[in-house]
């Protein structure tokens, strides 16, 4: 019986980074205009960055944001987080880790950050780390769905299924349709024995997404266990029949939105 933990959908968007205005340069003009050069170098680079990531060019919009920060240090959180974001989404979790804890540096409040960061502690096997980074990402933001989704992963994994259960069903008072937790949610009623519950859990991700893979399997399962059986076989069969009608072999990944703002245009 299937139970793999589906990974938090999503770790954030790119954000919109906003160079800090006012900055106050040496009254020397020769310096003023090599400051003003690589500002707009600077600005280029990040707008360059933004469009990489929009055509889900990752690696490139990582090397691009590397060479901004090399050619400024004036930095606001905002490009230390996409830089973690990109690593992250490169599945180089250490230095996605790195980059978030530099953004926080800067920043030690940012809940997007601090979530951030927690999922990527939990992808490198760090549960309790990802556990703190999670509940100090809800303590500056308590109506967080995502952070109490990823902190639900964290507690699941460590075998607190109690304390899970606890965090889903707060990420859905924030966010209803929020199918990938009904489907965690699920896993661990099914776990706990409570197979009826898991049913109506599995049941409320297809009412989100009918078309989730995952939860149409596991459904199917725990109707066969309980000896539902034509509707067990019924969904088990579904995903043949989806394969049958498509005729793509793989999915475009989704990209998470950035608008690739040009930082020296404030």
């Amino acid at each position: 019986m299937q139970k793999k933990i589906n990974v938090a959908g999503g770790f954030g968007e790119m954000k919109r980074s906003t160079m800090k205005r006012g900055t106050s340069y040496p009254a020397s003009a020769k310096i003023g205009k090599l400051n003003k050069a690589a500002e707009i170098t600077y600005g280029r680079l990040i707008e360059e960055a933004g469009i990489c990531w929009r055509q889900g060019k990752v690696q490139e919009a990582t090397l691009l944001l590397r060479k901004a920060i090399a050619v400024n240090t004036n930095h606001s959180e905002e490009v230390y987080y996409n830089l973690g974001l990109a690593l992250q989404r490169q599945g180089d979790l250490q230095a996605a880790i790195d980059a978030y804890r530099q953004a926080l540096a800067i920043k030690p409040t940012c809940p997007t950050s601090l979530n951030n960061l927690g999922a990527a502690l939990r992808e490198q096997g760090d549960l309790q780390a990802a556990v703190d980074s999670y509940q100090k990402a809800l303590a500056f933001k308590p109506d967080y769905p995502q952070a109490y989704h990823g902190l639900g992963l964290a507690l699941q994994e460590q075998g607190d299924l109690q304390a899970a259960i606890a965090s889903y069903q707060k990420a859905l008072a924030f966010k209803s349709d929020y199918p990938q937790v009904y489907y965690n949610l699920g896993l661990v009623l099914q776990e706990q024995g409570d197979l009826q519950a898991a049913i109506a859990s599995y049941q409320k991700a297809l009412a989100f997404k009918p078309d989730y893979p995952q939860v149409n399997l596991n459904l199917s399962l725990v109707q066969l266990l309980i000896g539902n059986y034509e509707d067990g076989w019924d969904l088990y069969e579904w995903r043949f029949r989806r394969e049958k009608r498509s005729i793509q072999s793989h999915a475009h990944p989704q990209v998470e939105r950035w608008d690739g703002h040009n930082l020296a245009s404030g």
